[in-house]
């Protein structure tokens, strides 16, 4: 067979073209099978993370997974149309690219990679909460100055 002689440390896989199951492979499930830990921690790290980042929803954790789905929550912010605007703004401000969920026919989504080592990922949702947090909208209670307020 095509795969007979794969080593079972392979990494990477390559599948032919037009097979409907390539889960068939031998090579394929090793490869599948010796990444879900690692995914399965990735997964865990950022929906954790998500959490406190409000404009920034997953709304189904998924078991294991390279890329993670997530409902941007525009209300929230300010100065942001879009998905769009929202990725363009965040790779200029944060040198962080994500897929505006736009490109995959999901207005106002987003598409994080999270198929990498935990400690990049770690970096990337520091620097996605201090984004989010400088374009939250402003409560009525937080634009007041304290002073206007012992005035009353």
């Amino acid at each position: 067979m095509l795969f007979d002689n794969c080593r079972k440390d392979v990494k990477k896989t390559i599948l032919p073209l037009g097979h409907e199951d390539p889960s068939v492979y031998p090579c394929f499930r090793t490869c599948i099978e010796a990444q879900r830990p690692p995914l399965r921690h990735n997964v865990d790290l950022v929906c954790d993370r998500l959490k406190d980042i409000r404009c920034v929803v997953c709304p189904k954790k998924p078991e294991s997974c390279t890329y993670l789905l997530t409902k941007l929550e525009l209300s929230l912010l300010d100065g942001i149309k879009d998905d769009i605007d929202f990725c363009v703004k965040l790779a200029r401000e944060e040198n962080l690219v994500f897929l505006p969920g736009e490109a995959l026919g999901l207005k106002n989504w987003m598409r994080i990679t999270i198929g990498v080592e935990a400690h990049m990922l770690e970096d990337a949702l520091e620097r996605l909460k201090g984004f989010c947090t400088r374009h939250t909208k402003k409560t009525d209670t937080e634009t007041e100055s304290p002073s206007s307020v012992e005035n009353e």
